[in-house]
């Protein structure tokens, strides 16, 4: 089983890096699907933080490498265009090796 502690420094310092979502009434006009979909938070956790608190960092990877393989896969049958899915793609890829696309300080 991972250590909980470790767990819960993870999630800090992910959420300490990570960026504002932007609040606003007409949630549609700036909802980023690709960054920080809405239906992935719970209060103020993202799932990709609660999954590395359960499961560790090193198996969330591998998980994100896999999800970016299934945007790849999928991004000319689902969209309209593919550029959603291939900004997924990237976004995953990069969590997958260390580079949260959601800290300020990323690519």
């Amino acid at each position: 089983m991972n250590n909980p502690d470790l767990a819960q420094q993870d999630i800090e310092r992910m959420l300490k890096n990570r960026q504002e979502i932007p609040k606003t009434d007409d949630v549609n006009s700036m909802t980023d699907y690709v960054n920080q979909p809405p239906h992935y938070l719970d209060g103020t956790i993202e799932c990709i933080d609660a999954m590395v608190a359960v499961f560790g960092l090193e198996d969330t990877q591998k998980y994100a490498e896999i999800a970016a393989f299934k945007y790849l896969w999928r991004m000319n049958k689902k969209n309209k265009t593919p550029d959603e899915d291939k900004h997924k793609a990237i976004w995953y890829l990069r969590f997958s090796m260390g580079d949260d696309p959601r800290s300020n300080d990323g690519v």
